[in-house]
């Protein structure tokens, strides 16, 4: 018999209650684990985050770009970054995606 790695899912409640209770040389492992579960950085710039907070409050594209002096190209432009960013295929699933991230709030 050789060794048999930890499964994740049965190191997670000694972690939870004791993170020092696992073996250290299974930390690493748990933090790779994690790291790979969180998901990566949101990066939006200042334009499109707040091209994003005028859709949140329901505005149009024509709307937004007239409040902010911009052609609605080029929010729409704006708008196509984000949701990749987002890993959105719409402006309602932007919007949550942004909430659930802490990019926008209620």
């Amino acid at each position: 018999m050789g060794f048999r790695r930890p499964r994740l899912s049965s190191l997670w409640p000694a972690v939870e209650t004791d993170p020092g209770a696992t073996d250290p040389s299974v930390n690493p492992l748990l933090i790779t684990a994690v790291a790979r579960l969180s998901p990566p950085p949101i990066d939006l710039s200042s334009r499109e985050l707040e091209v994003l907070r005028k859709v949140a409050s329901g505005l149009s594209d024509k709307e937004v770009a007239r409040q902010l002096g911009i052609s609605q190209k080029t929010v729409r432009s704006h708008l196509t970054r984000v949701y990749i960013k987002l890993r959105a295929s719409n402006r309602v699933e932007a919007v949550v995606n942004a909430l659930r991230s802490g990019l926008l709030s209620l």
